[in-house]
């Protein structure tokens, strides 16, 4: 009998580490192929974009202080993974 229960070595954004410090978002440990949409806390579309590297740093520079959620999609596997950000 196999054991056919998704753990977490499974998730493709595991081992995925996200860094928020002043107006920048550091992602680090990245799938091949990322996309990730930043939006406010109401729901409302900030950023969006895509990357193919281990290492991103989304600039914000403009953005006011708040609390936000930063969306993070492994395009490869689907994987979706959400994460509240004060900056």
């Amino acid at each position: 009998m196999t054991d056919n229960t998704l753990g977490n070595d499974d998730l493709s954004l595991n081992k995925l580490k996200i860094v928020a410090l002043h107006k920048s978002i550091a992602l680090y440990n990245l799938p091949d192929a990322t996309d990730f949409t930043l939006y406010t806390i109401t729901g409302q579309k900030i950023k969006e974009g895509s990357t193919n590297q281990d290492t991103y740093v989304i600039e914000n520079e403009t953005l006011p202080t708040g609390i936000y959620v930063l969306e993070i999609k492994d395009t490869n596997s689907n994987a979706v993974l959400k994460k509240k950000l004060v900056l």
